[in-house]
């Protein structure tokens, strides 16, 4: 029976069609689909394919060249042949998300300082923070940092790091917004994920609040398991607003999508109450089952502790589920 090649990540463009498949057996087609194909193949590893190297063929006979393969796999097992590699995808994306951060921004956005370091905010500006912003991966240890005050737990992240990084083992992140001492680079946005099945994804912060332990706790899901642009989508927020201060307004986002095979498991959340004098917050996916999961968390605020409103949280999760879309071209 035809085999086709399942594909794990994505690559770049090479010659045409039939320059291509000029080296290679009869048996060599495309569906009408664009999918490629052997029929003369049962079994076998990317040797099989044309100078070993796994590829689809588009539309318009262009053969997309991908980084790797893992195995061929009957059609008539329903192997779905767009599959992506997410983890191999987490530096690119986010290079390719930095050119659009003015489409992340809330309406009235306050470009809070970065007066600290790459790992947190120490002021803010108009007394944001007394030292927070602390921000972790749901950690494979399980350890919760949601704390008032930086517990000096393992792997505080850094979001001058544009190019992917590993932390907690396999955990993949990069930076969107990079960041610039003086405070130029806003919204501070941070992506990962992780590379195995059955370890939480998700992100969790931890700091003090410039409020002090007054103002209004906003908090609760914008998408609920919602299915939003072809993504199934997750997306919470918790944020400290009417205290004068600057609000400051983290949104959590997970995302799942087919062409990632993603599987979500049980969806944990938490908002720290005001009252704690902090920032704490987290929003991640656990369960034997998680794989394939893109995470994302940004930090949004308006001055003089205006709200940050719920549709508007809203349409920043659309508008980087638009651009997530887009890189992927799913």
């Amino acid at each position: 029976m035809p085999t086709v090649a399942r594909l794990l990540s994505t690559g770049t463009l090479r010659a045409s069609l039939f320059d291509e498949l000029s080296a290679v057996s009869p048996n060599v087609g495309v569906t009408s689909t664009g999918t490629f194909y052997c029929n003369g193949i049962q079994e076998g590893s990317a040797s099989n394919l044309i100078n070993s190297t796994p590829m689809r063929i588009t539309s318009d006979k262009q053969i997309l060249v991908y980084d790797f393969i893992d195995e061929l796999s009957p059609i008539d097992q329903g192997v779905n042949p767009m599959i992506v590699n997410l983890y191999d995808n987490i530096g690119s994306l986010a290079t390719y998300m930095n050119g659009y951060l003015s489409e992340y921004k809330n309406p009235s956005f306050y470009a809070y300082n970065l007066d600290g370091d790459a790992t947190y905010i120490n002021d803010g500006g108009g007394d944001m923070y007394d030292g927070g912003n602390y921000t972790r991966p749901w950690l494979l240890s399980g350890t919760q940092y949601t704390g008032s005050s930086n517990s000096g737990g393992p792997s505080i992240l850094s979001y001058a790091n544009t190019t992917q990084t590993i932390t907690d083992t396999n955990f993949r992140y990069a930076s969107v917004s990079g960041y610039t001492q003086l405070g130029l680079t806003h919204p501070l946005m941070l992506i990962g994920t992780r590379n195995s099945t059955g370890n939480p994804v998700g992100f969790q912060k931890e700091g003090n609040s410039g409020a002090d332990g007054f103002g209004t706790l906003a908090s609760g899901f914008i998408y609920n398991g919602s299915t939003v642009n072809g993504f199934t989508v997750y997306s919470y927020i918790r944020q400290t607003y009417n205290a004068g201060d600057p609000s400051h307004c983290d949104l959590y986002i997970l995302l799942g999508h087919s062409n990632w095979d993603s599987s979500f498991g049980v969806i944990n959340s938490y908002a720290d109450p005001v009252s704690s004098g902090g920032n704490g917050g987290y929003l991640y996916t656990s369960g034997a089952g998680v794989k394939n999961i893109l995470s994302i968390v940004t930090l949004l605020s308006k001055s003089g502790g205006v709200q940050v409103t719920n549709a508007e949280c809203q349409t920043v999760t659309d508008n980087i589920i638009n651009r997530v879309k887009l890189y992927f071209g799913f």
